[in-house]
């Protein structure tokens, strides 16, 4: 039925978590589409189609949006931890960090020398260990060094000459 489902292993219980409950008129569904659980204090951000970026407010049981101010609440896709405890947010709408302590998106659509994505619509994030960002993209994967700002196309279909198209779904 859409939402976020909890599971508690002692209860035995699941909770559900809608983003309809937030009193919102414009949210258009509960398609999660992307979770993301800070390890450093336990939030649980969760991203949605047409709904947004919230967060699991276990007090009140719902989520709350981070976003309730844009008339057009973003298509969260995909989210992975930046740097200095901001979230990076993959939307429909291109490459976002949010920090949370401030609820402030940043626009990241573009890298240090002006290059642009390749492709706004975002669709699924990866951190690897040498601290680059991969941006899974409709049509294309891009890297971004997060320590230099730059960002780098990769072309998928001379690596690959098989492939059909350059969705990547999923890192």
């Amino acid at each position: 039925s859409g939402g976020l489902n909890c599971f508690d292993q002692e209860s035995g219980r699941f909770t559900v978590y809608k983003l309809r409950d937030t009193g919102r008129e414009k949210l258009e569904s509960d398609d999660i589409k992307a979770i993301f659980v800070d390890k450093r204090n336990g939030t649980i951000f969760v991203g949605a189609h047409a709904g947004g970026l919230s967060r699991v407010d276990r007090h009140l049981g719902r989520l709350s949006p981070y976003d309730s101010d844009t008339p057009n609440p973003l298509d969260v896709y995909a989210l992975a931890p930046a740097p200095q405890g901001r979230v990076w947010v993959g939307t429909l709408e291109g490459l976002k960090s949010f920090d949370p302590g401030t609820s402030v998106f940043t626009s990241c659509d573009y890298d240090a020398d002006g290059n642009p994505l390749s492709d706004w619509s975002v669709r699924t994030l990866l951190n690897d260990s040498a601290g680059r960002l991969w941006v899974g993209l409709e049509r294309g994967l891009e890297v971004f060094d997060t320590s230099s700002g730059s960002l780098k196309a990769l072309d998928l279909f001379k690596a690959c000459p098989e492939l059909e198209d350059a969705f990547v779904q999923c890192l």
